[in-house]
């Protein structure tokens, strides 16, 4: 399937695909490639309500224990090449990402906290898995798209060597990602 043939499917379905690309939305573009990549571990559904997008998720807490002062990251903000910009304060998870489907939980793990916070951390680290919940709700990035979230939470006690009390950016081709520690 290509990009148009994608699109047509998705106008069949009743997605409006120009919505895409505007305001917090990913470009159709975007969602293409998520869902026609293998390794991205996304799948689209079509079921009697309409398509489900079914997406495998590791959600990473970060803390900090800055003498005493428990901190906690937080993803605080988007800003995209375009111009626009997505805050993001219900996050509770600093590193929330896709899980591949040729990888480990702990290498996604690994992998995560390397791509969004420039940290490489060993397996021996302090990574302790919280639990499974699943979420379903539509898709902020993706308008129409109802999705379907299976997420394995983490919790991840940086250690001194990698903290930076200013925070982290994670680049990407088309966007920035701005971390920020609070207090707990």
């Amino acid at each position: 399937m290509d990009l148009v043939q994608f699109e047509k499917m998705l106008d069949e379905s009743g997605v409006d695909v120009s919505l895409f690309g505007r305001g917090e939305a990913k470009t159709l573009e975007k969602f293409f490639q998520e869902v026609s990549d293998p390794t991205e571990g996304v799948m689209l559904l079509q079921n009697e309500s309409g398509l489900l997008r079914v997406v495998n998720l590791i959600n990473i807490h970060v803390m900090y224990n800055n003498k005493g002062q428990l901190l906690k990251l937080r993803e605080a903000l988007q800003v995209f090449n375009d111009g626009r910009y997505r805050y993001r304060p219900d996050r509770q998870a600093a590193v929330s990402e896709k899980c591949h489907s040729d990888e480990s939980m702990m290498s996604s793990v690994q992998r995560a906290i390397e791509e969004e916070l420039g940290v490489k951390i060993s397996k021996y680290e302090s990574v302790l898995e919280l639990g499974r919940n699943i979420v379903t709700k539509k898709s902020q990035s993706y308008p129409g798209i109802l999705s379907e979230y299976r997420i394995e939470y983490f919790l991840y006690m940086m250690k001194e060597e990698n903290f930076r009390p200013e925070g982290y950016v994670e680049i990407q081709k088309d966007k920035k990602t701005y971390f920020a520690w609070v207090r707990v």
